[in-house]
């Protein structure tokens, strides 16, 4: 599915589009939502797992990974596909890209799944990573209930306007306040010692970023139509 999401990212890239490659990309999108199938994953970017769409953001989001970027990124793919989305693929979307926004180590599975390498931990190691990253996981839960408040509440309006609202919320609200939350753990109000302590638990204070990986396509999984055949075999 990480190639699914190379997909979207180079579709998003180009200006114009044809107009069968664009409703080819947005079917095979929809397909791809339909599937909410989970692997079981204990990481904190998901509740029970992670999903297609997981899948495909974790990829966009490696390639969009300045919080500008990631948030504009995000508001064109609800102006594109987020009416196929329904509520928990929203909230599964702010819990995963949170996750990723304050760099939280993943615990995934399947740490292949978008081509990066990561390693695979046990249940221990995963344990321990939680002890470690204890400070960031409670952040990212007091953010997640903040951030899922204000998505349900667009979502509950059901207006002509929800996914404007949405990418809005995305490429404003969101973005925003995750800055404010990054520069405050980034030190601009914090002692040395809370630095120190920081630290330890694994925050960054560079935005280096990571070198991408080739996005060469590999037995055809940039073509649509292969991805067409990986869902009937799902289903």
């Amino acid at each position: 599915m990480q190639h699914v999401g190379l997909l979207i990212y180079r579709f998003y890239d180009v200006e114009k589009h044809d107009l069968d490659e664009e409703q080819a990309v947005k079917q095979l999108n929809a397909e791809i939502l339909r599937v909410y199938a989970k692997d079981g994953c204990r990481c904190r970017c998901s509740i029970g797992g992670c999903s297609p769409l997981l899948w495909m953001l974790g990829s966009m989001h490696y390639h969009r990974n300045t919080l500008a970027n990631l948030g504009d990124t995000f508001a064109w793919y609800m102006e594109h596909f987020g009416s196929d989305m329904e509520a928990q693929h929203h909230k599964d979307s702010v819990r995963f890209m949170t996750f990723e926004a304050l760099r939280i180590p993943h615990t995934c599975c399947n740490p292949g799944s978008w081509g990066l390498s990561r390693p695979s931990y046990g249940f221990e190691e995963i344990q321990e990573i939680e002890e470690e990253q204890a400070a960031l996981l409670e952040i990212l839960e007091d953010l997640v209930k903040e951030f899922e408040d204000k998505v349900v509440g667009i979502l509950e309006k059901e207006t002509t306007e929800t996914l404007a609202a949405l990418g809005e919320f995305w490429a404003g609200y969101w973005c925003d306040r995750m800055e404010e939350v990054l520069d405050d753990l980034n030190g601009a109000t914090i002692s040395d010692e809370e630095r120190l302590a920081a630290e330890r638990i694994g925050v960054t204070w560079d935005d280096e970023l990571e070198d991408e990986p080739d996005e060469e396509s590999e037995d055809g999984r940039f073509d649509i139509r292969y991805w067409y055949r990986r869902i009937d075999e799902i289903v």
